[in-house]
């Protein structure tokens, strides 16, 4: 998992979706479960961040599960990822 923090920013969420699926395998039971797990994170997320709790985790954790099962999903990520990088390098004048 260490090279996956090497890989360049617009192939992150991909490179660790085909890097697990080949670990975990391809099949239709895993998928479901993995997208399952990140539907709850991922709401259970929105919850805390009205509520006091680890809002963010949650809903990275839950974006990290659904990525696994959603190939376009992996990808929105992706271009999520790489925006907020532009933003962040930006230099303020």
């Amino acid at each position: 998992m260490k090279h996956l923090l090497k890989v360049k920013v617009k192939r992150r969420f991909y490179k660790a979706r085909k890097y697990l699926l080949k670990q975990l395998g391809d099949h239709y039971l895993i998928k479901a479960s993995a997208f399952l797990v990140g539907v709850f994170c991922l709401s259970l997320g929105l919850v805390m961040v009205i509520t006091p709790g680890p809002g963010l985790l949650f809903i990275f954790i839950g974006s990290f599960c659904i990525a696994l099962s959603s190939q376009r999903f992996a990808d929105l990520l992706d271009k999520i990822e790489s925006k907020i990088q532009k933003k962040l390098k930006k230099p303020k004048l």
